[in-house]
């Protein structure tokens, strides 16, 4: 207080300050009126638009580029799985070129276990897995389109690792200037934090 006072603002703390607290305490407690209805509205306008740029970017994606879901077997529900032919590695018999012999196979009776290396083409069936902007998704994106994957040195460990933070992704727009997808992502990233910081995802 001594210096307070020694500026001349002892006065002003005491009134502006001091005096206001159990004003200002109480504001706290209270917070702040919120309208429900209009919250909800903004948050269901933030997850209409974030679904319309994942569904923008979506269609910019290179087969390459693209992540599936596989098996081999038909699935009971069809629901956007797709019929394809798959490599499949394996071995066969060295002497009758079984493919994949087990231990009762008859030649392994009777002679020595020989088996070869091999691979082959079957039917199976994949499912494209939904496109999101993730380390991952991105980088696969890089590699089908030939780009250069961005990396970032951390101060704590030295290590360098590959990257798509904010900073990564506006390198990459300006690199590649007639490639949308860069810029989608960075509208896709700030409409989903104003999603879950100003309107806590209520629409989810």
């Amino acid at each position: 207080m001594g210096l307070l006072h020694d500026a001349g603002l002892a006065t002003v703390y005491e009134r502006d300050i001091h005096g206001l607290n159990d004003l200002l305490n109480k504001m706290g407690e209270r917070g702040l009126p919120i309208d429900q209805q209009k919250r909800l509205a903004v948050a269901t306008e933030l997850g209409e638009q974030r679904a319309a740029l994942l569904i923008e970017m979506e269609a910019l994606l290179p087969p390459k580029g693209r992540r599936y879901q596989s098996r081999k077997t038909r699935p009971k529900v069809l629901d956007g799985w797709v019929e394809f032919e798959m490599e499949v590695e394996g071995f066969t018999c060295g002497y009758c070129s079984k493919w994949n012999p087990n231990k009762k196979h008859p030649c392994f009776k009777t002679q020595p276990v020989w088996k070869h290396n091999a691979t082959k083409f079957t039917t199976g069936w994949q499912k494209p897995i939904p496109f999101t902007p993730s380390l991952d998704m991105l980088k696969r994106y890089c590699l089908a389109k030939g780009y250069k994957i961005p990396t970032r040195r951390y101060k704590q460990t030295g290590l360098i690792r590959q990257t798509m933070d904010e900073t990564a992704i506006r390198r990459m727009a300006l690199s590649h200037p007639d490639d949308k997808l860069f810029g989608l992502v960075l509208e896709y990233r700030e409409k989903d934090k104003q999603l879950g910081t100003y309107t806590g995802r209520i629409v989810e």
